[in-house]
């Protein structure tokens, strides 16, 4: 081999281990994430499409990533950093409950996952079985109030739960809530209409329960909603009694 030749050679493995140097030190120099994965299906073991999927902090509940499960009810959501998280499955529009990974249906009960640095965390696998549904009528008593916000929230718990607004007639339906006694409200204060609870209680603590059952529908929660009164003011500064334009103004009993 020419000397020319020999030193030809020699700069095309220099040029070649330098560049190998480089790509190698920048994937590895990139974010340490990794990822959680499963499978979710229905009571029938049918896979669930079109779930929604959302990861949050298991500390602070801040949301870090979400997914779509596809056809065959698989998801995977990538780019965690390492810790512990909490995931919850939403598939309320498809009759379905809502459902933390450990088979809880609030967030504080919830079983924790965790992700290491360059690693798969997989079969966080859900099975959602076939939620009951509350329906009832809004109206002020003679009229349906369409548009009205309706709410149930776990009796015991902590807000968990779902929500729709009313129809033109009045009518509302709840779907996709796990079995257990539910805290029902309605309100319409854009309308001028106070909120209620059911049945015909101002009162959070003096709320009826309603129970659902898996695959059952509690019809017949209705509401007949009163015109509220209002508290009006001026809200001043202190030192000059000029106006404080945009400060938030609460009523509590």
């Amino acid at each position: 081999m020419s000397k020319s030749s020999f030193i030809g050679v020699g700069a095309a493995f220099l040029m070649a281990f330098i560049l190998l140097l480089a790509y190698g030190n920048t994937a590895y120099a990139g974010s340490p994430t990794g990822s959680i994965s499963g499978t979710i299906i229905d009571g029938n073991s049918d896979p669930v499409q079109d779930a929604v999927i959302f990861v949050t902090d298991f500390t602070t509940g801040a949301v870090v990533g979400n997914a779509t499960s596809s056809a065959l009810g698989v998801y995977s959501v990538g780019s965690l950093d390492a810790g512990t998280y909490r995931v919850q499955v939403n598939a309320t529009d498809q009759g379905l409950p809502v459902m933390y990974y450990g088979g809880a249906s609030d967030a504080d009960s919830a079983t924790s996952v965790l992700v290491l640095e360059h690693a798969e965390t997989p079969s966080r696998d859900f099975t959602l079985s076939n939620g009951g549904t509350i329906s009832g009528r809004v109206t002020d008593g003679a009229d349906p109030i369409a548009g009205a916000e309706v709410w149930a929230e776990i009796y015991d718990c902590c807000g968990a739960g779902n929500g729709t607004t009313t129809a033109g007639d009045g009518t509302y339906s709840i779907s996709g809530l796990p079995a257990g006694d539910y805290r029902v409200i309605a309100a319409a204060p854009d309308q001028g209409f106070a909120h209620e609870f059911y049945n015909n209680t101002s009162d959070w603590d003096s709320a009826v329960k309603v129970t659902v059952t898996n695959g059952g529908d509690a019809v017949g929660t209705d509401f007949s909603l009163s015109s509220g009164g209002s508290i009006s003011g001026t809200v001043v500064k202190d030192s000059d009694s000029s106006a404080v334009a945009n400060a938030d103004v609460f009523a509590e009993s």
